[in-house]
């Protein structure tokens, strides 16, 4: 990367040029969401705690080239306009220059756990296996019947947002034409395409299963930010 786009006086910045995510705190992506805290993430990638429409939320920044950034926040967009009750809803997404790097941003719906940090500790018991695959099973199928695939499944993208299980959605994307589900006909895909300026993730028409994935800490959840 090209020392030139960095800006040498942003505490952000590491001198082989990629972010110092934890010193990124108290920026404001986008001129709008604040990095709240620091959450986790990569070299390329961070995600932060922030605020949409007064309520908690999470950003996720991505480093990538200048094409590269539009082609992701394309399909982030698109991806905010798909609804089920098992993906994380996609509020907003955009780029944004940070120390002349170009970046970009998901706000999405904040999630309390994932799936790996609870197997880290303890393996689920049979019950539990069952309630937390059939929401995903559900949310999949939903995907395929819209032509669509996941792309990037795994226990870390498997959430608890509230009391719900829910899987990621900004790595959806389409699927091969020739697989498509024989129920979908000529308008698979549609659902994906839609209203693409749509930015926020139509609104619920109702709850997906209630389901906990927290570990066994006294009866209590994972403590939340």
């Amino acid at each position: 990367m090209p020392a030139e786009i960095r800006a040498d006086n942003d505490p952000c910045w590491r001198r082989w040029r990629m972010p110092d995510w934890r010193q990124c705190e108290g920026e404001l992506a986008g001129g709008e969401y604040p990095l709240e805290r620091y959450l986790g993430g990569s070299e390329g990638r961070a995600v932060f705690l922030t605020r949409f429409a007064s309520g908690r939320a999470a950003i996720k920044l991505a480093v990538a080239g200048q094409a590269q950034v539009g082609e992701l926040v394309e399909r982030w967009n698109r991806a905010a306009n798909l609804y089920h009750p098992h993906l994380v809803r996609i509020f907003a997404a955009g780029t944004w220059a940070l120390g002349g790097m170009p970046l970009a941003y998901l706000v999405m719906e904040y999630a309390e756990e994932n799936l790996e940090e609870v197997l880290r500790e303890r393996p689920l018991s049979t019950d539990e296996t069952r309630e937390m695959l059939e929401p995903v099973a559900d949310a999949l199928a939903y995907l395929h019947g819209q032509g669509l695939v996941h792309g990037n499944l795994k226990p870390s993208n498997i959430l608890a947002v509230e009391d719900t299980v829910k899987i990621s959605s900004e790595a959806v994307s389409a699927g091969d034409p020739a697989r498509r589900h024989p129920g979908t006909g000529s308008n698979a895909g549609t659902g994906f395409n839609a209203d693409r300026g749509n930015r926020r993730a139509r609104q619920p028409g109702s709850r997906g299963r209630r389901v906990t994935l927290s570990l066994p800490r006294d009866g209590a959840k994972l403590p939340t930010p």
